[in-house]
């Protein structure tokens, strides 16, 4: 019987949340937005082009998505370190010598998967999910689904920080275990 856990990945494997609140505050800011945290971190794991409609929608302003989300990107880059919770690469190691499958599901872009993760890190997954590869992001389970489908196992477990993403990997049927990390 072949045994995989589906990571989620900001929040939950690396410690980058906060990160990522700056970098839309200061894309935002841009266009004279004050992003606030309660307007970001409970809807973590939506997709980005979701977020900036629902911003646009708030303060009812017209946004470029792409333009905000490059300017994001910049920052984001500029400023961030990859920082991994404790224990993180840990498990993931302890997993993999025990011959568990590993999948990696996140609302982030594969370009900044592949520009700002480590490729040792990224050689612990068997599958890996972005946003490229779905229509409707978190809470909708088709995220999961599709790591789901990509990946030959028949037990699945999903792990997950926030309340998007553990809807998501609910909702696509799977044994969820959730934690915070995010305040």
């Amino acid at each position: 019987m072949r045994k995989a856990i589906l990571f989620d990945l900001d929040g939950t494997l690396i410690n980058s949340m906060d990160d990522h609140y700056q970098a839309w505050h200061h894309a935002f800011s841009q266009e004279n937005i004050d992003l606030k945290a309660e307007e970001f971190y409970p809807y973590e794991g939506e997709k980005l082009e979701n977020l900036v409609l629902r911003i646009s929608q708030i303060y009812q302003k017209k946004l470029n998505y792409k333009a905000l989300y490059h300017q994001k990107e910049q920052y984001f880059n500029t400023n961030w370190n990859l920082k991994f919770y404790d224990g993180a690469l840990e498990i993931l190691t302890w997993l993999k010598h025990r011959s568990f499958l590993l999948g990696l599901v996140t609302a982030g872009k594969r370009d900044r998967i592949n520009q700002t993760l480590p490729n040792n890190f990224k050689s612990f997954f068997n599958v890996i999910v972005t946003s490229e590869d779905y229509q409707e992001g978190k809470p909708s389970p088709e995220p999961y689904q599709k790591a789901i489908q990509q990946i030959d196992a028949d037990v699945l477990f999903a792990v997950e920080n926030a309340p998007f993403g553990i809807l998501s990997a609910k909702a696509a049927g799977l044994k969820t275990v959730a934690f915070t990390s995010t305040n």
